[in-house]
């Protein structure tokens, strides 16, 4: 699933390093799949390997940590950026960048509560967020001319977000595609790009965090950062 902290990845390969679980990652990995883009992930395994990694390689002392062509890049969001500006998953004009840019951001704050639930156990809080949030992106898709959030011809980066976001809410809550038709058409259609269909069938992917999953991931978590 994962290589240990300080071991060399085989060449072309791009190191996401992170803790042992999802987390903050997990979107990443999602775009560099769907980009096609060869990566292993590398789990911290104690607070010594964290704090060289974070001392040495990231701008903020943070994780994760995307290594690609010999470029440290840290902070969520700039590795997804990262990776789809490779990819040319960005939006092809821009005003669609602009939109994508936004849905990004919103799915980073829906994002919120399912990614702290190994931590709180609060599934309402999760609920809550699918209420706040779900409907919004719904309704951007039911008017999109094409079935991509950003209304362009072609997949951008902000898709895969939303996708993977959805899906985690599902894992968490149960399957509730009935209530946004959209939404899960537009997820079905993500799911089936052949890089990350790759990447979800794989041992590359960590499983979803609960019960004695969600709890060695926390553990994980607080033995890296104590």
């Amino acid at each position: 699933m994962s290589a240990a902290a300080g071991d060399t990845p085989p060449s072309p390969f791009a190191e996401l390093v992170y803790f042992e679980g999802r987390g903050r990652a997990e979107q990443a990995r999602w775009v560099l799949a769907a980009a096609q883009e060869p990566f292993v992930n590398v789990s911290l395994q104690n607070a010594a390997q964290f704090q060289a990694v974070v001392s040495e390689r990231c701008l903020f002392r943070q994780v994760p940590l995307l290594v690609m062509d010999g470029v440290n890049t840290v902070q969520s969001q700039a590795i997804i950026r990262h990776v789809a500006r490779r990819a040319n998953l960005l939006g092809a004009t821009a005003a669609e960048q602009a939109l994508a840019d936004q849905v990004a951001e919103g799915c980073s704050d829906w994002r919120s509560a399912v990614l702290s639930l190994p931590f709180s156990g609060d599934t309402d809080a999760c609920a809550a967020a699918v209420q706040r949030y779900a409907p919004v992106f719904e309704a951007l898709l039911k008017k999109s001319p094409t079935g991509w959030v950003a209304g362009g011809e072609a997949l951008t980066y902000a898709d895969v977000l939303v996708a993977e976001a959805l899906t985690s809410y599902m894992e968490a809550l149960g399957d509730f595609s009935a209530q946004v038709p959209y939404l899960a058409t537009h997820r079905s259609l993500v799911l089936e790009l052949p890089g990350l269909a790759g990447y979800l069938a794989s041992p590359q992917r960590f499983p979803f965090p609960t019960g004695d999953v969600g709890k060695a991931y926390v553990a994980n978590v607080r033995k890296c950062m104590t």
